[in-house]
């Protein structure tokens, strides 16, 4: 159901595999190295001209000397950028911005360089799910949806322990649709006539990668994290990518919206938003 919500057709997924492959591909081979290169831009405050275009645009060059008075902020300015504009969940770009003004603060040298080449090589697609009538900025906006479905499952458990046995089949499809018919009502969206139902799909794609990565000390001459060797080393990341669909109750019109990436290699524990 998740593949068929995002207009993947009931044939491709019945009869043909390749629909698989081609999304690992897209979201490894393309969206992940075009995030990873917004992400350095966004942390490092470089400009685009400044990169190296003899480069394919699937790949990720990065070499850059930092000093102290580089440190900066742009948070005034992300703050009026909307969301949806973003590679990278709100969560993760913090993350690093984070991370780099901590590491900057803590270490004494005034002059560090960071290196990172990134080649995808291959990717596969893990995992797709759906969790229906639910988004990251609905629970954001309403915390106690957040429990949505535990909460149902909670309910069915209450009801079966009140009549003293287990629901048949029959009776559980009719009391979970009970339970989602008024979860609907909790989060749809009004416009004019229309009600819209929105839902999100979770995808996760393991990449296989050649890297290169280290941070060197200038004045120490040091390498203080990675490996400066020269040498590519194979690495897998695990990229959890999130999209909202919109579905119109009266029309059954469809509406799908953009990959996001809201975690890579567990740095935010999944990144997950229900229980």
């Amino acid at each position: 159901y998740a593949a068929f919500s995002i207009n993947v057709p009931w044939y491709k997924i019945l009869i043909f595999q390749s629909w698989q492959q081609e999304m690992a591909d897209f979201m490894g081979l393309v969206a992940f190295p075009t995030a990873l290169n917004a992400m350095l831009r966004d942390t490092y405050h470089f400009s685009p001209d400044s990169e190296d275009e003899t480069h394919p645009p699937n790949q990720v060059h990065f070499r850059q000397n930092l000093n102290h008075s580089d440190i900066q902020t742009q948070e005034e300015q992300n703050d009026r950028i909307s969301e949806d504009d973003f590679m990278l969940q709100s969560s993760l770009r913090k993350l690093y911005h984070s991370a780099h003004q901590q590491y900057s603060q803590k270490t004494s040298s005034s002059n560090i360089q960071i290196t990172l080449r990134t080649v995808p090589v291959s990717s596969h697609l893990e995992s797709l799910i759906i969790v229906p009538l639910l988004t990251r900025q609905k629970v954001h906006d309403k915390p106690n949806l957040r429990h949505a479905y535990r909460n149902v499952y909670k309910h069915i458990h209450a009801a079966q322990l009140a009549i003293g046995r287990r629901f048949n089949i029959y009776e559980l499809y009719q009391k979970i649709m009970d339970q989602l018919e008024q979860l609907a009502d909790k989060t749809a969206t009004y416009d004019n006539d229309d009600v819209w139902l929105e839902s999100t799909v979770i995808a996760q794609v393991s990449i296989q990668c050649q890297e290169i990565f280290h941070v060197k000390d200038v004045n120490l001459n040091q390498t203080i994290q990675g490996q400066d060797t020269g040498q590519e080393q194979n690495v897998c990341h695990l990229v959890r990518f999130e999209m909202v669909v919109k579905w119109n109750a009266q029309t059954n019109e469809s509406h799908i919206g953009t990959w996001q990436i809201t975690d890579w290699d567990d740095l935010l524990g999944g990144n997950i938003w229900f229980k």
